[in-house]
């Protein structure tokens, strides 16, 4: 058996590997996201404080995401290094099997899926929630001035003219909606003047006495309809920055169980159950991916020459991770695999225990 130093001593590696892996990982992968809402301040005069929010809050988004992966890494160096320090060798001629040498790495992946699950369920639908509302100040703050004065704006696939505006009005207005896709038809739209309507997650503009001509080109005709008062959407101006709410990722698990028991929208209902299995499943990787290292690299000990241990550990614990994330993704399309899924994931883990268990170190 591994005496409790050498518990420590390896535990202590594996956290201290693990602290200087994961804020870089975790960091680069902020950093990339942040990347793409810079443009917001220059072009859309959103506040640094607003844009501070928002890019913090994608944090719980990509730990969830590197963390598995961080704890892969983690492991495979110190063990690694251990191996080729002979370190393995003194612990097992010493009497320790490898099993008992894979209890703090197992201990050190169970602490890592502990977090990840506390992430998942308690941060994550917090930070999603305030991302959405983060998302709404920035819709509100655009709104404004999504349509720029003496300019042509292309408004998906409308083009917009406005020959003056302020806060709370839009004069000379020109607009030419020509459809990419079939079934709809090409319009021209003029009025004298207009306003700025947000209703829920859409922002229109209420246009006043103008004229809207349309063209049928499948018959090759053009009608004409003046108007008093017609309704534009211009939303899809700013869907670049605003992605949508992801209704099951702000909610908690009681809300995602409830939820899927009072829904009557199928899709919604899949998608509640997959958030709420996939916070579950997810800290499962971890465990996983140390059973395979355990496997890969401490057990073989020393009777195999020269091997590619910490390449091998790494390629199948991606292949691992990989497997059930897409597993998850899947889920939300067909929930009725969810448990073949966990079927999986536990079936896997108790073949890596007794193989672990039965090969013995050289």
């Amino acid at each position: 058996m591994l005496s409790a130093i050498g518990f420590r001593y390896i535990l202590r590696k594996l956290v201290v590997s693990f602290l200087v892996i994961a804020p870089v990982v975790i960091i680069m992968g902020w950093i990339t996201l942040a990347v793409k809402y810079v443009g917001m301040i220059v072009t859309d005069n959103v506040t640094l404080s607003i844009f501070f929010k928002l890019v913090i809050l994608v944090l719980p988004r990509i730990t969830e995401i590197v963390l598995p992966i961080c704890a892969l890494i983690s492991s495979i160096i110190v063990i690694n290094k251990m191996r080729v320090d002979k370190e393995l060798i003194v612990f097992m001629t010493s009497g320790s099997s490898a099993a008992s040498i894979a209890t703090p790495v197992m201990a050190f992946a169970t602490a890592v899926a502990a977090i990840l699950l506390c992430v998942q369920i308690s941060l994550a639908p917090y930070a999603y929630k305030e991302f959405e509302a983060a998302q709404t100040d920035i819709k509100n703050q655009i709104s404004m001035s999504i349509i720029k004065p003496g300019i042509f704006n292309m408004v998906g696939d409308a083009v917009i003219y406005v020959g003056a505006k302020n806060e709370v009005s839009i004069e000379e207005v020109f607009i030419l909606h020509a459809p990419k896709h079939l079934g709809t038809h090409t319009s021209v739209i003029t009025a004298k003047s207009g306003h700025y309507v947000q209703e829920n997650e859409n922002v229109f503009v209420v246009l006043h006495a103008g004229c809207r001509q349309e063209l049928d080109e499948k018959n090759a005709v053009i009608s004409s309809l003046r108007f008093a008062e017609f309704t534009y959407d211009i939303t899809p101006f700013f869907r670049r920055y605003y992605t949508g709410g992801r209704k099951a990722a702000s909610k908690t698990q009681t809300e995602l169980r409830q939820a899927a028991l009072t829904t009557t929208d199928q899709e919604l209902r899949r998608n509640y159950i997959a958030e709420y299995h996939s916070r579950l499943t997810t800290p499962l990787i971890p465990l996983l991916n140390t059973l395979i290292i355990v496997l890969t690299t401490i057990v073989p000990g020393e009777y195999s020459k020269r091997r590619l241990y910490a390449a091998r550990s790494f390629l199948f614990g991606i292949i691992a991770h990989i497997a059930i994330i897409t597993i998850i993704n899947i889920s939300t399309k067909q929930t009725a695999i969810i448990k073949y899924n966990y079927m999986a994931i536990f079936a896997v883990m108790a073949a890596l225990i007794t193989a672990i268990c039965w090969r013995k170190s050289a």
